[in-house]
């Protein structure tokens, strides 16, 4: 009896310890309340949710922000916010208002790059960066740690990095918005570009970026249908309070799945609290993306890159050397739907599809409006895009010799070393930070710090 008393005594609390932990682990894991966990049956697949309609509305700012949201909402609608231009005129502060960039004089070549989540971006931007770096351009930059001009929310005239030069390009993730845009790139000397993608490839590479299956905690063996079955519940997880803490710069309340290009593009979807949302009036959102199509020079699409590169190079008056790139960030995704899922998902995003099916449009238009010798220039530089890939990361990578490519009507005798292959394998981020803020050591920022629940 006394040695069963003894075995109890020692294996007893590390049992419980153990289960504690496990316990602790699983609350972690899956990082949703017992509200939840109590919808799933015993094969840990969730049964058709009976919700009532969410309010989208309920989880935009938690209690922390309630300052700083009075101080956005004072700056945007009193006018304040147009203070801080009157200081920059009453002091030394330079007037940020973007003039025609120095390398090109008598060209409209300044940029303004919308950078719209999970659209091949990452690799238009480092196009971009290396250009801006080597043609010293000064960009438009978050401040100080932050890695976007406020996104998700609308930018101000506190969210970037203050410089006593024009800025010529901006191209960190940022919304879309036209009167705080062309105060600083005016139309007159800028570009406004982007880029968008098929909305059902769109959504199967947020769904694996944004983790969305670990986070709204689906257990089915086909993630994407299950979630697409649910939409509507699943999405409400996603952006709940209790979820935030798992969601990486992503605030409450901001879905990640539903119409993100059109939020990108600045469409007034109902985030963050009290903006206007204009998802439901068919007429609103037309008119609304008529006038993105006059307000962008080009639109690039994603399943498309090298005829839209093409037209930004000519649009640009840039080379083909200037193009030269590196796939980044790219994923394989083996999900796949019925025709049932795809018109679920088509219903759930449609403002993208509208999006995407205007802009698919309207580039062909431009195409074909560039004459015969457009497909000849798309034709050249996918040679050289493919002879540099070999080089730089295929079978003729251990070569030690520069990779030479001859003349032709559309770019000048190219020379690819190993050092501009590394250069692909950059960023150019911390480059272009550290040269912004040599330029700009000696300019002080007086400017009180907005916080945002975002990065």
């Amino acid at each position: 009896m006394v040695r069963k008393r003894y075995i109890l005594l020692r294996v007893l609390p590390p049992m419980i310890i153990f289960l504690i932990g496990m316990l602790c682990l699983k609350n972690l894991y899956f990082g949703y309340h017992k509200s939840y966990e109590d919808k799933l049956d015993s094969d840990f697949v969730p049964q058709k949710p009976r919700v009532e309609a969410f309010d989208s509305n309920a989880y935009v700012q938690n209690e922390m922000m309630a300052d700083e949201k009075e101080k956005l909402h004072e700056l945007m609608n009193s006018g304040k916010h147009l203070q801080n231009l009157d200081m920059i005129k009453e002091s030394n502060w330079p007037k940020t208002t973007s003039s025609t960039n120095k390398q090109c004089p008598n060209q409209k070549c300044n940029f303004l790059f919308i950078k719209t989540m999970k659209c091949a971006t990452e690799t238009v931007v480092r196009i971009l960066r290396k250009y801006s770096y080597d043609n010293n351009l000064n960009i438009m930059l978050p401040q100080k740690k932050r890695l976007y001009l406020a996104w998700p929310y609308l930018m101000d005239d506190l969210d970037y990095r203050l410089s006593d030069r024009p800025f010529n390009g901006l191209i960190d993730h940022a919304i879309y918005n036209k009167t705080i845009m062309n105060r600083y790139f005016p139309p007159e000397t800028t570009h406004y570009v982007s880029i968008i993608r098929e909305p059902l490839k769109h959504f199967k590479s947020a769904f694996s970026y944004f983790k969305i299956q670990q986070i709204a905690g689906i257990f089915a063996k086909h993630p994407l249908t299950e979630y697409l079955e649910n939409i509507k519940y699943y999405d409400s997880i996603y952006k709940s309070h209790e979820a935030a803490h798992y969601c990486y710069c992503i605030p409450d309340g901001f879905s990640v799945t539903k119409n993100l290009i059109a939020h990108c593009l600045g469409m007034p979807l109902g985030f963050p609290y009290g903006r206007q949302d204009i998802t439901n009036n068919s007429p609103a959102v037309r008119e609304y993306v008529r006038n993105l199509d006059r307000e962008f020079s080009l639109v690039m699409i994603v399943e498309y890159f090298h005829e839209s590169l093409v037209l930004f190079k000519r649009l640009m008056k840039w080379q083909l050397k200037d193009l030269i790139y590196k796939f980044v960030n790219r994923g394989t995704y083996y999900f796949s739907l019925s025709n049932r899922y795809k018109e679920k998902h088509k219903k759930w995003a449609s403002i993208d599809y509208m999006i995407y099916e205007h802009f698919n449009e309207t580039l062909w238009k431009k195409i074909a409006a560039e004459g015969p010798d457009f497909y000849d220039e798309v034709k050249q530089f996918s040679h050289i895009q493919n002879q540099v890939n070999h080089y730089c990361w295929g079978l003729d990578k251990h070569l030690h010799k520069n990779l030479e490519i001859s003349h032709s009507q559309f770019n000048s005798d190219l020379k690819i070393s190993r050092k501009d292959c590394e250069s692909m394998n950059i960023s150019w981020l911390e480059k272009i930070k550290e040269k912004f803020d040599g330029d700009n050591k000696h300019v002080v920022d007086p400017r009180p710090e907005l916080r945002r629940p975002t990065c």
